[in-house]
């Protein structure tokens, strides 16, 4: 009896698996309800990071190292724009990386190593000469503005500065790229 009991409960399933496999699909199902809105994240934009590097008080030029922090490997899926802040009397003055300071006495530029390691370098503007008489403690920070761009190609560099200009964003200016990509001081 019991042995009945056990075959015929086997041949009822093989028989439901066997039944509810084949046969085509029946008709689309109606859309099912909006569900409810989510909770809203922070401002900002999640595809721009932005980095403060404190330039030590001692540092007088002509060369500040430091590192990017961002992967190595990810590094060149980024455009990078750098600012040299230099704070004085609770007033912040920012400095496009490459570009001139010091009443135009002085030209910046910087370079980024495929390891993530970069170089700020200062240099006299009257005969090209790195400048290494800076008054201790005159700039505060490199301030990186890092923004990720499609797939890291030369085009897709040149297409989000394309972007920019086309928006009337200059990117010399870093207040015009901060408040473009929503970006809170």
């Amino acid at each position: 009896m019991k042995f009945l009991k056990l075959s015929c409960t086997v041949l009822l399933a093989t028989a439901m698996v066997v039944v509810s496999c084949s046969g085509e699909d029946g008709e689309q199902g109606l859309q099912g309800l909006q569900g409810i809105p989510g909770t809203n994240g922070l401002n900002g934009n999640a595809n721009v990071l932005r980095y403060d590097i404190a330039i030590p008080n001692s540092f007088h030029g002509p060369d500040f190292n430091f590192n990017i922090p961002i992967d190595p490997q990810e590094l060149p899926n980024y455009v990078i724009f750098m600012y040299l802040i230099r704070k004085v009397n609770g007033l912040v003055a920012v400095f496009p990386i490459p570009g001139t300071i010091a009443n135009d006495d002085y030209g910046t530029y910087y370079y980024v190593e495929s390891t993530g390691d970069a170089t700020l370098v200062i240099y006299n503007l009257s005969d090209d000469s790195p400048e290494d008489s800076l008054a201790p403690g005159t700039y505060d920070s490199v301030r990186i503005i890092a923004i990720e761009s499609m797939n890291g190609s030369k085009s897709s560099h040149e297409s989000l500065k394309a972007e920019l200009k086309a928006a009337g964003v200059d990117t010399n200016d870093y207040y015009a790229v901060a408040e473009y990509f929503g970006l809170n001081d």
